[in-house]
């Protein structure tokens, strides 16, 4: 029998004043926000390049780039939490997921990846690969949109 898997939300409501201190400056859609489970991640990755490859798209090129990946993740994700939890109760009505643009340290151009709020806190996902990245000091700073 195959190990169930993992539920996108640890079942912790956000609030968005709680959002707003781990990511300062975001821009919040709703009103309350589910933890995301880490567990899940690797699951939602493979899911999400599935989609990709659905769509044709195999690789980023000039007309689909960093940004699309990124909004295009988190929005997958969401629709995903929306599917588990449609019929029921949780004040959360969306993930605690989104884009980050940011200026990237090593050639100092523009850069979209995703921000998720998780048990172990907030981290950073490369949409691209599937890994998670650590944004530096430098790069923090230069964050000019965040969204949830």
């Amino acid at each position: 029998m195959a190990a169930p898997k993992a539920k996108l939300a640890t079942g912790r409501v956000i609030a968005p004043a709680e959002v707003l201190q781990a990511a300062p400056g975001a821009v919040l859609g709703d009103r309350y926000y589910a933890e995301v489970n880490s567990a899940a991640l690797p699951k939602l990755y493979q899911d999400f390049r599935e989609e990709l490859f659905d769509h044709g798209i195999l690789q980023r090129t000039d007309q689909y780039t960093c940004k699309h990946f990124a909004a295009f993740f988190a929005e997958i994700a969401q629709a995903k939490f929306y599917a588990e939890n449609f019929r029921g109760k949780t004040d959360a009505r969306a993930l605690a997921i989104g884009s980050i643009w940011y200026v990237r340290d090593h050639d100092g151009g523009p850069h979209a990846i995703v921000q998720i709020l998780t048990e172990r806190g907030r981290i950073y996902l490369e949409p691209q690969t599937g890994k998670e990245i650590a944004l530096s000091p430098k790069e923090e700073a230069s964050t000019y949109f965040r969204f949830f």
